[in-house]
C-alpha cells in the first residue's frame, strides 16, 4: 500500500515476453526524500518577485536488482524483459523527476557475467 506518512513512492513493474509481471514499490530500496524547501535570500520582497520556485528537487540514485524481482515473482523471466512500467499509485499528486533509467553490471565480484536468467 502507500507509504504511512504520505511520502512519496511509486510502483515500479517489468514485464517479460510472457505477460508475466514482477513489481516493487521503489521505496523498497530506500525511501524517497522529497524536495528541499529554500530560502535563497534573506529579503522576503526578492524571494516573492524574483525566485519561481521555493523548492531545490532532491536527485537521487536508486538500484534495483533484478534479483528482487524474481524474489517478488519467481515466475518472472529477467532475460525476457519487454517493458518497464512506472506507476504512480502510491501517492497523491506529486512532482517527481524520473531520468537516466538505465542497466548496470551485477555488483558482485564474485559473479560478475552471471546470465539474466540465471538470477
Amino acid at each position: 500500500g502507500p507509504p504511512r506518512d504520505g511520502g512519496i513512492d511509486l510502483t515500479i513493474e517489468l514485464v517479460d515476453a510472457n505477460q508475466v509481471v514482477a513489481r516493487l514499490p521503489l521505496s523498497h530500496v530506500a525511501p524517497l526524500q522529497p524536495a528541499l524547501h529554500v530560502t535563497w535570500t534573506k529579503w522576503a520582497y526578492w524571494e516573492r518577485t524574483r525566485n519561481k520556485s521555493a523548492v531545490e528537487p532532491v536527485l537521487q540514485t536508486y538500484e534495483m536488482p533484478l534479483r528482487d524481482f524474481v524474489d517478488a515473482n519467481p515466475d518472472f523471466t529477467p532475460s525476457q524483459l519487454r517493458e518497464i512500467r512506472f506507476r504512480f499509485d502510491r501517492m497523491p499528486s506529486r512532482v517527481l523527476l524520473l531520468d537516466q533509467v538505465g542497466f548496470a553490471s551485477p555488483p558482485d565480484p564474485v559473479a560478475p557475467n552471471v546470465p539474466l536468467d540465471a538470477l
